[in-house]
């Protein structure tokens, strides 16, 4: 016969209320903090022995008391509940904290730990928090999917973008759903034209948190740590963030805080895997120009989310084409932008059913490296299309406007708009001022070719400032 549920009186506190609803714990209100704690003591006692009690193991035990009548989900129970160690509601469990020491590393002994690592060049950072911002129909979840698939067969992203850890992936997407997810996976494995081993291989590493359970970030990064330890996977996807946090609020920066730190502790570090989070971006403003650039402030929700990833890229899409900004980068080069064309191919009788999807890297072949400082490379093809729509040779002391100079160029605008910018950081062209204002209040600029522009332009080679700033502006 089975032992009964266990019964705690706790204070009263909002935080409570799953354990109320649970039925696991019987909420008075009229047990005081150091009551608690000694409910608390009393009955790990009864179970595991009289032992000194830490914050660390009254949290495990407790847990373990949950799970041992017969309550999987324990440790969601436990903490809504209570939080986290750390957590200020852990304060008022009285001498439970007595006594213990934070542990401590000499961190220049032994052997280093791994370094950081990238995990897909020049777009994901390994064991660490990445971000893809965007408008709702932007295709980042498509993009991210897409993602999936090459990390769990090691093929370059995109055609062009190099895998450096394969292995299983973890999907948490609760928006789009199992019937959703399959679908654009289909559509592009087919795009992609899978072999019949590769597809073999991706049914058995792609695995997705059902639609049945319920992920929170605030609550159960503990459970994905776990779960992706026993999958070994290297990533886990969670799309999109907003519907990943249960009720919380998107706009405090406390949760966006806790659910990073909290992210990184236990996916991140403890299952040693990438996240790849999708969020939300605000509408733009009625003042947006054409030149107007993406930044993390377009970020829906709180700004501790843009603060606390490691990589964050900006997604905008137009006309089938989308870009991809860095708009922010810790551990890589803060320049990358990916510029890619989505193709998709519907069913004519169930437009909503895609039967393939590509997806193409533009600059492929033409890559937009960034230029450094006394290193010498050759100019690449958009670089060239750009530098000799001002070449003054026949027309001495041409300048051209930004929006002619971008529309004799041919290019994409944005993509003619990085390489714009690593123009003049190189010196190749120059801006100066024409006095005149544009339609969001900043300075509009004429643009020409620089002596080492007509040089690099000649001899289609070009070396990084010395100095490696900009002296672009005149």
């Amino acid at each position: 016969m089975s032992a009964p549920a266990p019964v705690l009186t706790l204070p009263p506190h909002p935080a409570f209320d799953a354990l109320a609803r649970s039925g696991v714990l019987a909420i008075t209100g009229d047990t005081t903090p150091d009551e608690l704690a000694t409910k608390l003591k009393a009955l790990r006692a009864e179970l595991v022995g009289a032992e000194a009690l830490t914050v660390a193991n009254c949290r495990e035990q407790v847990l373990r008391v949950l799970r041992g009548y017969g309550y999987v989900d324990g440790l969601t129970i436990l903490d809504a509940a209570l939080g986290r160690p750390g957590d200020p509601r852990w304060s008022g469990v009285g001498a439970l904290e007595a006594g213990e020491s934070l542990p401590t590393v000499r961190v220049l002994q032994g052997e280093a730990p791994a370094p950081p690592a990238v995990l897909v060049a020049d777009l994901l950072v390994d064991r660490d928090i990445n971000l893809l911002a965007g408008f709702g129909g932007a295709f980042k979840s498509v993009l991210a999917l897409l993602v999936a698939i090459c990390v769990a067969l090691g093929r370059d992203v995109f055609g062009s973008l190099a895998v450096y850890r394969s292995g299983a992936v973890l999907l948490v997407c609760p928006e789009d759903g199992e019937a959703a997810v399959r679908m654009m996976l289909d559509a592009l494995v087919e795009g992609l034209e899978l072999s019949v081993d590769e597809r073999a291989i991706l049914a058995e590493r792609l695995v997705m948190v059902a639609d049945a359970a319920m992920v929170s970030l605030v609550t159960d990064t503990a459970r994905l740590r776990d779960l992706a330890l026993s999958l070994g996977a290297v990533l886990v996807l969670v799309d999109p963030l907003r519907n990943s946090i249960g009720s919380a609020d998107e706009n405090d920066n406390a949760v966006a805080g806790a659910c990073l730190d909290a992210t990184r502790r236990d996916v991140c570090r403890a299952a040693g895997a990438a996240v790849l989070m999708t969020h939300h971006a605000r509408k733009p403003g009625k003042d947006a120009g054409p030149d107007t650039g993406a930044t993390i402030h377009e970020m829906r929700g709180a700004g501790a989310w843009a603060a606390g990833a490691r990589l964050v890229f900006g997604v905008t899409h137009r006309a089938g084409h989308v870009t991809l900004t860095a708009l922010k980068a810790n551990r890589l080069r803060s320049d990358l932008r990916h510029e890619l064309d989505v193709a998709i191919v519907a069913d004519p009788d169930m437009p909503t059913r895609w039967q393939s999807c590509t997806v193409t890297d533009t600059n492929a072949g033409a890559r937009s490296e960034s230029l450094t400082p006394g290193v010498g490379r050759e100019l690449n093809a958009n670089e060239k299309a750009a530098l000799a729509c001002l070449n003054d040779e026949q027309e001495p002391g041409l300048r051209l406007s930004w929006a002619r100079w971008r529309d004799e160029s041919g290019l994409n605008p944005n993509t003619f708009r990085t390489v714009k910018d690593r123009l003049l950081k190189a010196d190749l062209a120059c801006a100066t001022p024409t006095g005149k204002k544009t339609r969001t209040g900043g300075t509009e600029h004429a643009y020409a070719i620089t002596d080492t522009g007509r040089m690099a332009l000649r001899f289609g080679w070009v070396t990084g400032p010395a100095n490696g700033e900009s002296v672009s502006e005149l």
